[in-house]
């Protein structure tokens, strides 16, 4: 899953006193140019000039200062590609210009394609939904109002900030002494679209209109847990980037897992669990962490005590165990087996039968328990 990671609080800015990556159109000394930063945190160091390559623009021309409350009118710079070229410098796909009646321009940038419509009501807002999960990507966007000509010293600073919410798993299991293999993390019933309406706050704009209840899902493979401890589920498909929102009733996911006992590498559970996120809240441009708990299954721990710990067979050449089960299960069906029946074999009835000599472990298995005694015949 490719997509650039979800971040806050701290500036990354694209551009240094020693590499200006502004974007630069000659020919004349009122020519538009802008530098670039992303509100970033320690979480996502993977956003960079590698991985950020392009952005559109949108920019409208004001008389007056501009508010939110008045109409626009037709775009200057209309959803203009600015991108960064082979020789890692940032330039537009045309020339623009500052006008020279002295009005303001208004900016407007978004990471990924979207339709920006403006009202009388206002700021600029778009329509947004939250991509499959082999295909999501991070999403920044930029506010800058009421600019004026620049000198040629001077550039168009953008800071643009994530505007969806990351969301991170981890897995801790219920027991020490246990694997907890997880192969998928769903959850279920979250808005994956929305409306975006800029504004002129720290967070550049806020969702409104959720809709579409959609379920995502996080396929893992080779992905275990050892015992009690958290393990935080990592890689490139090890999160989803999704859609702000608030449910007061939480939302439910839904891992679907094995259990094997170390012990004896005894599967005690295999299918899924539902869990429930409690009262969420998932904000512009939030990081989120969630520890998921699993447990070994919805059976008791039960115990298997065998008849004899051992038994030689040396003057029987048949001989019966019987096994006690804790707690009592009245409807329990006891697997036996031997280690190798070549040498003493054991029915289903719990009864051994000798064949050459050596010696054996002859088992008595139910769901997660399993009593043991060691058979010899010599």
């Amino acid at each position: 899953m490719n997509r650039v990671l979800i971040a806050i609080l701290t500036i990354l800015t694209f551009s240094s006193c020693a590499k200006n990556e502004s974007v630069t159109k000659k020919n004349s000394k009122s020519s538009i140019c802008f530098n670039v930063s992303v509100k970033s945190s320690t979480k996502a160091e993977d956003l960079n000039l590698d991985n950020f390559k392009s952005f559109k623009i949108f920019s409208y021309l004001t008389t007056d200062n501009y508010i939110g409350t008045s109409q626009l009118g037709d775009a200057y710079m209309n959803n203009v590609e600015v991108f960064k070229n082979a020789n890692s410098k940032w330039e537009c796909e045309e020339s623009f210009y500052w006008p020279i009646d002295g009005r303001k321009m208004q900016f407007f940038a978004v990471s990924s394609p979207v339709d920006i419509e403006t009202s009388a009501n206002s700021y600029p807002f778009f329509n947004y939904t939250v991509k499959a999960e082999a295909e999501q990507e991070d999403f920044v966007a930029s506010i800058l109002l009421n600019k004026e000509s620049l000198t040629t010293e001077e550039d168009i600073n953008l800071s643009f900030n994530h505007i969806l919410s990351k969301i991170n798993f981890s897995i801790k299991g219920e027991k020490d002494g246990y694997t907890y293999n997880v192969a998928k993390i769903e959850i279920k019933d979250v808005y994956s679209r929305g409306v975006f309406t800029f504004d002129n706050s720290e967070k550049v704009g806020a969702w409104s209109g959720q809709s579409e209840l959609t379920n995502y899902a996080i396929d893992l493979t080779d992905f275990s847990v050892n015992g009690s401890v958290a393990t935080p589920v990592i890689g490139e498909n090890g999160s989803l980037i999704l859609m702000p929102q608030k449910n007061d009733e939480g939302f439910k996911v839904v891992v679907t897992y094995n259990v094997i006992r170390n012990s004896d590498n005894f599967k005690v559970f295999d299918g899924s669990k539902e869990i429930l996120l409690s009262s969420t809240d998932w904000e512009v441009g939030s990081n989120i962490d969630y520890t998921l708990n699993l447990s070994i299954g919805d059976f008791p721990e039960y115990k298997i005590e065998l008849s004899e710990t051992y038994v030689n067979l040396l003057t029987s050449a048949l001989h019966q165990l019987f096994a006690t089960l804790s707690p009592v299960d009245y409807g329990a069906v006891f697997y036996w087996e031997s280690s190798n029946p070549y040498i003493i074999s054991v029915d289903q009835d719990g009864f051994l039968n000798r064949h050459s000599g050596g010696i054996v472990t002859i088992s008595a298995k139910y769901k997660n328990a399993v009593g043991t005694c060691q058979a010899e015949f010599k």
